[in-house]
Protein backbone atom coordinates (compact mmCIF):
# COMPACT_ATOMS: atom_id res chain seq x y z
CA UNK A 1 0.00 0.00 0.00
CA UNK A 2 1.36 3.35 -0.79
CA UNK A 3 1.84 5.36 2.39
CA UNK A 4 0.35 9.18 2.29
CA UNK A 5 3.01 11.43 0.52
CA UNK A 6 3.51 15.23 0.05
CA UNK A 7 2.41 16.31 -4.02
CA UNK A 8 4.62 19.57 -4.15
CA UNK A 9 6.95 18.91 -7.27
CA UNK A 10 5.44 17.06 -9.18
CA UNK A 11 8.85 16.25 -11.64
CA UNK A 12 10.45 14.72 -8.88
CA UNK A 13 7.98 12.13 -8.12
CA UNK A 14 8.67 8.30 -9.48
CA UNK A 15 6.37 6.35 -11.65
CA UNK A 16 4.21 3.76 -9.90
CA UNK A 17 2.16 1.60 -11.70
CA UNK A 18 -0.25 -0.84 -9.72
CA UNK A 19 -3.54 -1.41 -8.41
CA UNK A 20 -6.09 1.17 -6.47
CA UNK A 21 -3.86 1.63 -3.72
CA UNK A 22 -3.54 4.79 -4.62
CA UNK A 23 -3.67 7.59 -1.68
CA UNK A 24 -1.42 10.98 -2.68
CA UNK A 25 -2.23 13.83 0.02
CA UNK A 26 -2.52 17.45 -0.26
CA UNK A 27 -1.42 20.60 1.62
CA UNK A 28 -4.61 22.18 1.88
CA UNK A 29 -5.78 25.00 3.83
CA UNK A 30 -9.33 24.65 3.80
CA UNK A 31 -12.44 23.22 5.61
CA UNK A 32 -13.66 20.57 3.79
CA UNK A 33 -13.07 17.48 5.15
CA UNK A 34 -12.55 14.41 2.95
CA UNK A 35 -10.78 11.05 3.24
CA UNK A 36 -8.33 11.73 -0.14
CA UNK A 37 -7.75 8.20 -0.16
CA UNK A 38 -11.36 6.90 -0.21
CA UNK A 39 -11.61 10.00 -2.84
CA UNK A 40 -9.51 8.84 -5.64
CA UNK A 41 -10.82 5.60 -5.05
CA UNK A 42 -14.36 6.59 -6.18
CA UNK A 43 -12.91 8.82 -9.01
CA UNK A 44 -11.31 5.49 -10.24
CA UNK A 45 -14.34 3.53 -10.25
CA UNK A 46 -15.80 6.56 -11.83
CA UNK A 47 -13.27 6.07 -14.77
CA UNK A 48 -14.20 2.37 -14.60
CA UNK A 49 -17.82 3.04 -15.04
CA UNK A 50 -16.96 5.37 -18.22
CA UNK A 51 -14.65 2.88 -19.78
CA UNK A 52 -17.05 -0.42 -19.49
CA UNK A 53 -19.55 1.83 -20.80
CA UNK A 54 -17.35 3.39 -23.90
CA UNK A 55 -15.47 0.05 -24.82
CA UNK A 56 -16.05 -3.63 -25.33
CA UNK A 57 -12.09 -4.30 -25.48
CA UNK A 58 -11.15 -5.52 -22.09
CA UNK A 59 -7.25 -3.56 -23.20
CA UNK A 60 -9.54 -0.58 -23.39
CA UNK A 61 -10.69 -0.55 -20.20
CA UNK A 62 -7.54 -0.98 -18.11
CA UNK A 63 -6.40 1.96 -15.70
CA UNK A 64 -3.06 2.77 -14.95
CA UNK A 65 -1.70 4.18 -11.72
CA UNK A 66 0.63 6.31 -11.18
CA UNK A 67 1.83 8.40 -8.37
CA UNK A 68 0.79 11.70 -9.62
CA UNK A 69 -1.97 10.74 -12.33
CA UNK A 70 -3.68 7.66 -13.70
CA UNK A 71 -4.18 6.82 -17.30
CA UNK A 72 -6.76 5.27 -19.82
CA UNK A 73 -7.81 5.57 -22.87
CA UNK A 74 -9.04 8.41 -23.51
CA UNK A 75 -13.20 8.04 -23.78
CA UNK A 76 -13.02 10.71 -26.07
CA UNK A 77 -11.06 10.43 -29.33
CA UNK A 78 -10.75 6.01 -28.38
CA UNK A 79 -7.52 6.85 -28.46
CA UNK A 80 -4.80 4.59 -30.24
CA UNK A 81 -6.58 2.39 -33.34
CA UNK A 82 -3.05 0.62 -33.86
CA UNK A 83 -2.28 -0.06 -30.05
CA UNK A 84 -5.40 -0.56 -27.63
CA UNK A 85 -2.94 -1.30 -25.03
CA UNK A 86 -2.23 2.94 -25.21
CA UNK A 87 -3.29 5.21 -22.43
CA UNK A 88 -3.33 8.85 -23.50
CA UNK A 89 -6.25 9.86 -21.26
CA UNK A 90 -4.73 11.24 -18.33
CA UNK A 91 -6.35 12.32 -14.72
CA UNK A 92 -3.66 14.36 -13.17
CA UNK A 93 -3.48 14.98 -8.99
CA UNK A 94 -1.76 18.20 -8.60
CA UNK A 95 -4.03 20.26 -11.06
CA UNK A 96 -7.39 17.82 -10.75
CA UNK A 97 -6.95 18.32 -15.04
CA UNK A 98 -7.89 15.83 -17.36
CA UNK A 99 -5.59 16.07 -20.58
CA UNK A 100 -5.52 13.57 -23.54
CA UNK A 101 -2.19 13.69 -25.43
CA UNK A 102 -3.59 12.33 -28.55
CA UNK A 103 -2.51 14.86 -30.61
CA UNK A 104 -5.56 13.82 -33.04
CA UNK A 105 -7.98 14.93 -29.66
CA UNK A 106 -5.96 17.19 -27.02
CA UNK A 107 -9.34 17.39 -25.12
CA UNK A 108 -8.22 19.26 -21.70
CA UNK A 109 -11.13 19.98 -19.23
CA UNK A 110 -11.12 20.23 -15.02
CA UNK A 111 -11.96 16.83 -13.56
CA UNK A 112 -15.28 17.98 -12.28
CA UNK A 113 -16.05 18.38 -16.03
CA UNK A 114 -14.64 15.52 -16.88
CA UNK A 115 -17.10 13.76 -14.76
CA UNK A 116 -20.23 15.79 -15.61
CA UNK A 117 -19.48 15.06 -19.21
CA UNK A 118 -19.50 11.10 -18.41
CA UNK A 119 -22.44 11.21 -16.54
CA UNK A 120 -20.66 10.41 -12.98
CA UNK A 121 -20.39 13.87 -11.11
CA UNK A 122 -23.84 13.16 -8.97
CA UNK A 123 -21.96 10.22 -7.63
CA UNK A 124 -19.95 12.70 -5.46
CA UNK A 125 -20.61 14.26 -2.16
CA UNK A 126 -21.18 17.98 -2.06
CA UNK A 127 -18.09 18.16 -0.14
CA UNK A 128 -15.76 16.07 -2.35
CA UNK A 129 -17.35 17.84 -5.33
CA UNK A 130 -16.08 21.40 -3.34
CA UNK A 131 -13.07 19.80 -3.20
CA UNK A 132 -12.22 19.02 -7.05
CA UNK A 133 -13.51 22.82 -7.12
CA UNK A 134 -10.85 24.38 -4.27
CA UNK A 135 -8.09 22.10 -5.94
CA UNK A 136 -8.65 23.24 -9.05
CA UNK A 137 -8.64 27.02 -8.28
CA UNK A 138 -5.57 26.40 -6.04
CA UNK A 139 -3.38 24.80 -8.66
CA UNK A 140 -4.42 27.83 -10.90
CA UNK A 141 -3.41 30.13 -8.20
CA UNK A 142 -0.26 28.74 -7.11
CA UNK A 143 3.01 30.77 -7.94
CA UNK A 144 5.29 30.12 -10.30
CA UNK A 145 5.13 28.24 -13.89
CA UNK A 146 2.83 24.73 -13.92
CA UNK A 147 3.44 22.64 -16.40
CA UNK A 148 1.19 19.32 -17.49
CA UNK A 149 4.08 16.65 -16.77
CA UNK A 150 3.41 13.01 -18.76
CA UNK A 151 5.27 11.61 -21.48
CA UNK A 152 6.39 15.58 -22.20
CA UNK A 153 6.88 18.81 -20.79
CA UNK A 154 7.65 22.21 -22.66
CA UNK A 155 11.49 21.28 -21.97
CA UNK A 156 11.19 18.20 -24.38
CA UNK A 157 8.98 19.93 -26.90
CA UNK A 158 11.29 22.23 -27.23
CA UNK A 159 14.44 20.45 -27.28
CA UNK A 160 17.00 20.45 -30.42
CA UNK A 161 16.15 16.86 -31.30
CA UNK A 162 12.41 17.99 -31.74
CA UNK A 163 13.23 21.01 -33.25
CA UNK A 164 14.48 19.78 -36.17
CA UNK A 165 11.69 17.96 -36.84
CA UNK A 166 9.89 21.45 -37.61
CA UNK A 167 9.91 22.88 -41.41
CA UNK A 168 11.98 25.83 -42.57
CA UNK A 169 10.02 28.12 -43.74
CA UNK A 170 11.35 28.81 -46.93
CA UNK A 171 10.96 24.89 -47.76
CA UNK A 172 7.79 25.33 -46.81
CA UNK A 173 6.73 27.94 -48.82
CA UNK A 174 8.80 26.32 -52.21
CA UNK A 175 7.62 23.20 -51.75
CA UNK A 176 3.68 24.64 -51.52
CA UNK A 177 4.04 26.56 -54.61
CA UNK A 178 3.11 29.64 -51.75
CA UNK A 179 3.91 33.39 -52.50
CA UNK A 180 4.86 35.68 -49.93
CA UNK A 181 2.62 38.21 -48.58
CA UNK A 182 4.31 41.67 -49.49
CA UNK A 183 3.48 42.60 -53.58
CA UNK A 184 0.52 40.13 -53.47
CA UNK A 185 -3.11 40.36 -54.31
CA UNK A 186 -3.94 39.37 -50.74
CA UNK A 187 -1.60 41.91 -49.00
CA UNK A 188 -4.59 44.77 -48.95
CA UNK A 189 -6.96 42.16 -47.20
CA UNK A 190 -4.54 41.29 -44.38
CA UNK A 191 -3.76 45.04 -44.25
CA UNK A 192 -7.99 45.50 -43.80
CA UNK A 193 -8.14 43.03 -41.08
CA UNK A 194 -4.90 44.93 -39.29
CA UNK A 195 -1.97 41.52 -39.58
CA UNK A 196 0.59 43.07 -40.70
CA UNK A 197 3.25 40.52 -39.74
CA UNK A 198 3.23 39.24 -42.97
CA UNK A 199 5.69 36.55 -41.67
CA UNK A 200 3.55 34.89 -39.94
CA UNK A 201 1.52 34.27 -43.40
CA UNK A 202 1.88 33.06 -47.16
CA UNK A 203 -0.25 33.44 -49.82
CA UNK A 204 -1.63 30.05 -52.62
CA UNK A 205 -2.39 32.33 -55.73
CA UNK A 206 -3.68 29.07 -57.58
CA UNK A 207 -6.18 28.37 -54.50
CA UNK A 208 -6.22 32.22 -53.65
CA UNK A 209 -6.28 30.43 -49.63
CA UNK A 210 -4.40 32.51 -46.83
CA UNK A 211 -1.92 30.01 -45.11
CA UNK A 212 -1.82 30.97 -41.44
CA UNK A 213 1.71 30.15 -39.98
CA UNK A 214 2.74 28.79 -36.68
CA UNK A 215 6.33 29.82 -35.88
CA UNK A 216 9.33 29.21 -33.88
CA UNK A 217 10.73 31.76 -31.87
CA UNK A 218 13.16 33.29 -34.70
CA UNK A 219 10.04 33.36 -38.02
CA UNK A 220 11.89 30.71 -39.40
CA UNK A 221 10.85 27.54 -39.00
CA UNK A 222 7.23 26.05 -39.13
CA UNK A 223 5.21 23.66 -36.07
CA UNK A 224 2.33 24.03 -37.77
CA UNK A 225 -0.39 25.83 -40.37
CA UNK A 226 -4.34 26.52 -40.58
CA UNK A 227 -5.25 27.48 -43.75
CA UNK A 228 -8.04 30.04 -44.72
CA UNK A 229 -10.06 28.65 -47.38
CA UNK A 230 -12.58 31.83 -47.79
CA UNK A 231 -15.18 28.46 -48.22
CA UNK A 232 -17.95 29.08 -45.86
CA UNK A 233 -18.16 25.39 -45.40
CA UNK A 234 -15.26 24.67 -43.93
CA UNK A 235 -13.33 28.31 -43.57
CA UNK A 236 -10.36 26.46 -41.94
CA UNK A 237 -8.27 23.82 -41.94
CA UNK A 238 -6.14 23.28 -39.69
CA UNK A 239 -2.50 20.95 -39.76
CA UNK A 240 -0.76 19.71 -36.88
CA UNK A 241 3.19 18.29 -37.65
CA UNK A 242 2.33 15.15 -38.56
CA UNK A 243 0.11 16.12 -41.18
CA UNK A 244 2.46 18.56 -42.19
CA UNK A 245 5.47 16.13 -43.07
CA UNK A 246 2.83 14.23 -44.79
CA UNK A 247 1.47 17.08 -47.09
CA UNK A 248 5.17 17.88 -47.71
CA UNK A 249 6.00 14.20 -48.33
CA UNK A 250 8.60 14.05 -45.77
CA UNK A 251 7.22 11.93 -43.25
CA UNK A 252 9.48 9.11 -41.66
CA UNK A 253 7.63 6.59 -39.21
CA UNK A 254 10.51 6.84 -36.79
CA UNK A 255 9.87 10.36 -35.59
CA UNK A 256 6.42 9.49 -35.33
CA UNK A 257 6.23 9.34 -31.31
CA UNK A 258 7.98 12.77 -31.74
CA UNK A 259 6.12 14.22 -34.21
CA UNK A 260 3.08 13.05 -31.90
CA UNK A 261 4.55 15.08 -29.31
CA UNK A 262 4.65 18.29 -31.38
CA UNK A 263 1.38 18.18 -32.39
CA UNK A 264 0.34 18.68 -28.50
CA UNK A 265 1.71 22.31 -29.54
CA UNK A 266 1.56 22.66 -33.19
CA UNK A 267 -2.11 24.73 -33.57
CA UNK A 268 -1.13 26.82 -30.54
CA UNK A 269 -0.18 29.70 -32.77
CA UNK A 270 1.98 32.22 -31.04
CA UNK A 271 3.13 29.49 -28.21
CA UNK A 272 6.96 29.96 -28.93
CA UNK A 273 6.59 33.47 -28.85
CA UNK A 274 5.19 33.78 -25.07
CA UNK A 275 6.40 35.01 -22.02
CA UNK A 276 5.02 32.48 -19.66
CA UNK A 277 5.90 34.19 -16.45
CA UNK A 278 3.54 36.71 -17.45
CA UNK A 279 -0.56 36.47 -17.95
CA UNK A 280 -1.30 34.50 -20.80
CA UNK A 281 -4.50 35.14 -23.03
CA UNK A 282 -5.69 32.38 -25.35
CA UNK A 283 -8.44 33.16 -27.91
CA UNK A 284 -10.12 31.01 -30.27
CA UNK A 285 -8.62 32.34 -33.57
CA UNK A 286 -4.84 33.24 -34.19
CA UNK A 287 -5.56 36.08 -36.31
CA UNK A 288 -7.10 37.56 -32.99
CA UNK A 289 -4.22 36.45 -30.80
CA UNK A 290 -2.09 38.28 -33.37
CA UNK A 291 -3.44 41.28 -32.13
CA UNK A 292 -2.83 41.03 -28.55
CA UNK A 293 0.17 40.61 -26.32
CA UNK A 294 1.68 37.33 -25.19
CA UNK A 295 -1.46 35.36 -26.05
CA UNK A 296 -1.97 32.28 -28.29
CA UNK A 297 -5.01 31.06 -30.53
CA UNK A 298 -6.35 27.56 -29.92
CA UNK A 299 -8.24 27.06 -33.10
CA UNK A 300 -11.58 26.13 -31.59
CA UNK A 301 -13.62 27.21 -28.26
CA UNK A 302 -12.85 23.11 -27.18
CA UNK A 303 -9.26 23.53 -27.39
CA UNK A 304 -7.19 24.57 -24.53
CA UNK A 305 -3.49 25.75 -23.77
CA UNK A 306 -1.79 21.78 -22.77
CA UNK A 307 0.64 23.83 -19.87
CA UNK A 308 -0.26 25.39 -16.80
CA UNK A 309 1.04 29.30 -16.10
CA UNK A 310 0.72 31.32 -12.76
CA UNK A 311 -1.82 33.28 -14.84
CA UNK A 312 -4.39 32.68 -17.65
CA UNK A 313 -7.13 33.80 -19.12
CA UNK A 314 -9.65 33.79 -21.86
CA UNK A 315 -11.00 35.49 -24.69
CA UNK A 316 -13.43 34.14 -26.79
CA UNK A 317 -15.54 35.06 -29.38
CA UNK A 318 -18.44 37.23 -29.55
CA UNK A 319 -20.92 34.37 -30.14
CA UNK A 320 -23.30 31.99 -28.13
CA UNK A 321 -20.35 29.04 -28.57
CA UNK A 322 -18.11 31.62 -26.64
CA UNK A 323 -20.58 32.19 -24.02
CA UNK A 324 -21.06 29.13 -23.67
CA UNK A 325 -17.27 28.22 -22.97
CA UNK A 326 -16.81 31.41 -21.41
CA UNK A 327 -19.41 30.18 -18.09
CA UNK A 328 -17.28 26.94 -18.40
CA UNK A 329 -14.04 28.88 -17.52
CA UNK A 330 -15.64 31.01 -14.48
CA UNK A 331 -16.57 27.78 -12.95
CA UNK A 332 -13.22 26.36 -13.25
CA UNK A 333 -11.95 29.51 -11.29
CA UNK A 334 -10.31 31.43 -14.69
CA UNK A 335 -11.03 34.95 -16.02
CA UNK A 336 -12.88 35.44 -19.16
CA UNK A 337 -13.21 38.71 -21.37
CA UNK A 338 -17.05 39.88 -20.62
CA UNK A 339 -17.98 40.98 -23.80
CA UNK A 340 -21.41 42.34 -22.93
CA UNK A 341 -20.11 44.67 -20.45
CA UNK A 342 -17.40 45.74 -22.57
CA UNK A 343 -19.62 46.77 -25.40
CA UNK A 344 -22.34 48.62 -23.31
CA UNK A 345 -19.57 51.00 -21.80
CA UNK A 346 -17.93 51.53 -25.13
CA UNK A 347 -21.61 52.32 -26.39
CA UNK A 348 -20.99 49.38 -29.38
CA UNK A 349 -24.74 47.41 -28.73
CA UNK A 350 -25.73 48.59 -31.76
CA UNK A 351 -22.89 47.32 -33.54
CA UNK A 352 -22.72 43.85 -31.41
CA UNK A 353 -23.94 41.86 -35.21
CA UNK A 354 -20.70 43.24 -36.87
CA UNK A 355 -18.40 42.62 -33.67
CA UNK A 356 -17.67 38.55 -33.65
CA UNK A 357 -14.21 38.52 -32.30
CA UNK A 358 -11.12 41.02 -31.42
CA UNK A 359 -10.42 41.63 -34.68
CA UNK A 360 -13.78 42.72 -36.05
CA UNK A 361 -13.86 45.46 -32.94
CA UNK A 362 -10.65 46.57 -33.77
CA UNK A 363 -11.74 46.97 -37.44
CA UNK A 364 -15.14 48.96 -36.33
CA UNK A 365 -12.81 51.16 -33.95
CA UNK A 366 -10.62 52.45 -36.79
CA UNK A 367 -13.34 52.83 -39.38
CA UNK A 368 -15.44 55.25 -37.00
CA UNK A 369 -13.18 55.72 -34.97
CA UNK A 370 -14.12 54.79 -31.84
CA UNK A 371 -11.50 55.36 -28.28
CA UNK A 372 -11.76 52.03 -26.35
CA UNK A 373 -11.51 51.44 -23.10
CA UNK A 374 -8.42 49.09 -21.75
CA UNK A 375 -9.47 45.30 -22.25
CA UNK A 376 -7.79 44.11 -19.28
CA UNK A 377 -10.50 45.97 -16.62
CA UNK A 378 -13.20 43.76 -18.56
CA UNK A 379 -11.76 40.04 -17.59
CA UNK A 380 -13.42 38.56 -14.61
CA UNK A 381 -14.01 35.03 -12.98
CA UNK A 382 -16.67 36.33 -11.46
CA UNK A 383 -20.11 33.72 -11.12
CA UNK A 384 -21.47 37.19 -10.48
CA UNK A 385 -20.71 38.56 -13.55
CA UNK A 386 -21.72 35.98 -16.11
CA UNK A 387 -24.48 38.35 -16.52
CA UNK A 388 -21.95 40.08 -18.69
CA UNK A 389 -21.22 37.25 -20.99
Amino acid sequence: MMTYMQVSNLENIPKLEGEINFSPSFALDTNVQINEEEFWKKVHSSVSHVLNRRFSEDSKRKIKVFNDRIAFACPYCGDSTRDAAKKRGNLFVESMNYHCFNGDCSTHMSLQHFLKDQGEFDNFTQDEQAFMKLKASEHANLSGIKKIRISQDMESLISEEAMRLTVSREFFLERMKLQEIKGSRIERYLRQRLQTGFERFAFDPKRGCIYVLNLTKDNSRILGYQIKTFNKRNPYLTYKTTMMHKELKIYREENAELLSKLDTISTIFGIMHLDLNKTVTIFEGPLDSFLFPNAVGVCSAKNDFPFEVESLRYFYDNDETGKDWAMRRIEEGFPVFLWRKYSEENELLALDAKIKDLNDLLIEARRRPLKLKRFVDYFSESKYDMIWL
